[in-house]
């Protein structure tokens, strides 16, 4: 009797493929009810996140049902879905290295930055506290390159303006 669930199963499947292929969407939505549980434990499988499997398994049947002239009425429908979830979980991570080390360079540039702007924060507190004492005193401020192309402010050392009379 099991065997006739599953031949009936795969004729089910086929005549669905075929409906499928002409643009059926309650076709589609048959094998989407059919096959949302195998695909959400495929893709958790792969990623081993509930939030994301549950995303890219929904995104995988967007990507067939876009894909549904390729699919094969012949073959397996699930065989063709697992595919398509298995790249775009190969996919997701690939991405989230990439995205991770740009977060980490990210992270490190802003470190850099904070660093300057903390080093010209204290330049001009200190320019600005000399400099009420001694009104005489001038200082040269210079560009200091920092890492990460921010750049900070340094003090020179005072020199002291002489009154010309010429």
């Amino acid at each position: 009797m099991e065997l006739v669930l599953t031949q009936d199963l795969a004729t089910s499947d086929r005549d669905l493929a075929v409906r499928v292929r002409r643009g059926d969407a309650e076709a589609f939505g048959d094998l989407v009810e059919r096959y949302k549980r195998r695909a959400y434990y495929a893709a958790l499988g792969l990623v081993g996140s509930h939030e994301d499997a549950l995303d890219l398994s929904q995104e995988a049947f967007a990507r067939a049902f876009r894909a549904r002239k390729t699919l094969d009425p012949e073959r397996p429908f699930y065989a063709w879905l697992y595919q398509i979830i298995r790249r775009l979980c190969f996919n997701f991570h690939r991405d989230r290295k990439t995205r991770r080390r740009y977060m980490e360079e990210a992270g490190a540039l802003q470190q850099s930055q904070f660093r300057c702007r903390w080093r010209h924060r204290q330049s001009v507190q200190r320019l600005s506290l000399v400099g009420d004492r001694t009104g005489s005193n001038i200082f040269r401020l210079r560009r200091r390159g920092c890492s990460g192309g921010a750049g900070g402010l340094a003090m020179d050392r005072p020199s002291v303006l002489k009154n010309r009379q010429d």
